[in-house]
């Protein structure tokens, strides 16, 4: 089994990273993020939200719209943030001669259009909206609008899968292209905050327990961020003047059906999606330099991910949540942690390290209860070439993506 497995990943085409765009709570330039984290920036902290508003992707979806590409209610602000982190991929892929229908969209998202249909709800207390009021939050209608917008018309469609979903997109797109059903993809996902949403995830945090820190964030309740990331993957390792330092080396996908929100409390499905991405690349555990947790600040996820990864780690490889620095992005969250981990890699490639992100300051108490792991709580510059990444979400849907630098670009340039 072993040798037939070692044969499988041998005939597997490599899938190349060629760019990565990202949108936080901290804006959209890559570098400033990359600081803010490593600098222990925490939204609980002092909640300061700085997002770069969508204009680019804003003026294309208007321009689309007038053009009548798109439908009206495609006219939502999770479509300008869609395609204003869709274009520059678009534009890339176009530029390198693929062709448009060889281009695959592939979109996480839970929330869609859901801030304008609340909006043209509360505008109609008395009666219920018009069935046109409700099209906007209809989940599978982003990507193939922002394919519209961006003139691209191979396979778009959208994954909701909850807190996994812009995680599994890159994984989809991964799929697709080693199908050879197109030369491209851009997959990731992203999410935007809404009344409803946030609504909800409040009554969630209201029941976690308050005066301690567990291994991510405060527990004052589940902080939310808007945002997420697209990722250009492709199995050729140079599209035009791009030249990919970095590929997606293995993924692994597990199910719980545990119960409709709360994850399987021994992490036993978080165990064996990690496992399963570390022998999709034929890597160890000790070949990870560096693990993007989920680490939502709330008792049961931060209670089974440290469970789960301490029986895969142990305390020894470098750990960190991101969510205490940008909230909780749903459906981006894992796709954004996917960019996070390209721009540690791509760092390490460029001066030979890097400085990780920051879990939480020394300074501040830990959980002592939770499994104890190597956690990022004071500056560390690191050789960073291995990363792997971890998704969670309801109905115990996990993921785990690892990514790896390219060993040789010369030989990359020649593939």
């Amino acid at each position: 089994m072993r040798e037939q497995s070692a044969q499988r990943r041998a005939a597997e085409k490599p899938v190349y990273v060629h760019a990565a765009t990202l949108s936080c709570v901290l804006g959209r330039d890559g570098a400033a993020v990359m600081k803010a984290l490593s600098e222990g920036f925490s939204l609980v902290d002092n909640g300061a939200k700085r997002t770069t508003p969508a204009h680019e992707g804003a003026a294309l979806v208007e321009a689309a719209f007038q053009a009548g590409k798109i439908a009206p209610a495609d006219r939502t602000a999770g479509l300008a943030e869609l395609v204003e982190l869709a274009a520059p991929h678009a534009h890339r892929a176009l530029a390198a001669g693929i062709k448009p229908e060889d281009i695959a969209l592939v979109a996480g998202t839970t929330t869609a259009g859901l801030a304008e249909t609340i909006s043209q709800a509360a505008a109609a207390p008395d009666h219920a909206p018009h069935p046109q009021a409700w099209l906007p939050m209809s989940l599978g209608r982003s990507a193939g609008a922002a394919a519209a917008v961006l003139g691209l018309t191979g396979p778009a469609y959208v994954l909701s899968t909850a807190c996994t979903a812009g995680a599994k997109a890159v994984a989809e797109g991964a799929r697709l292209l080693r199908s050879e059903r197109v030369r491209a993809a851009i997959a990731g996902g992203f999410d935007l905050v809404n009344p409803l949403t946030d609504a909800g995830f409040l009554a969630l945090g209201a029941r976690t327990p308050k005066g301690s820190l567990p291994f991510c964030t405060a527990r004052e309740g589940l902080a939310l961020g808007p945002g997420g990331a697209l990722l250009l993957l492709s199995t050729e390792p140079v599209l035009g003047e791009s030249v990919a330092r970095l590929k997606l080396v293995g993924w692994g996908e597990t199910s719980d059906a545990h119960h409709i929100s709360a994850p399987d409390p021994t992490g036993a499905g978080a165990l064996l999606a990690m496992r399963t991405a570390l022998r999709s690349a034929d890597l160890a555990p000790d070949d990870i330099d560096f693990v993007v947790l989920h680490g939502t600040g709330t008792d049961q996820n931060d209670r089974m991910e440290a469970s789960a990864v301490h029986a895969l780690f142990g305390d020894k490889a470098p750990a960190a949540s991101l969510k205490r620095a940008v909230g909780h992005q749903l459906a981006g969250a894992g796709a954004f942690a996917g960019a996070v981990a390209c721009l540690l890699i791509s760092d390490t490639l460029r001066t030979g390290e890097t400085t990780l992100p920051l879990n939480t300051p020394a300074e501040l108490p830990l959980d002592l209860t939770l499994a104890p792991l190597a956690l990022v709580r004071s500056p560390e510059r690191r050789h960073c070439r291995r990363v792997l990444v971890n998704a969670f979400a309801f109905g115990g849907s996990n993921i785990s993506l690892v990514f790896e630098a390219v060993d040789d670009v010369k030989e990359a340039k020649h593939r």
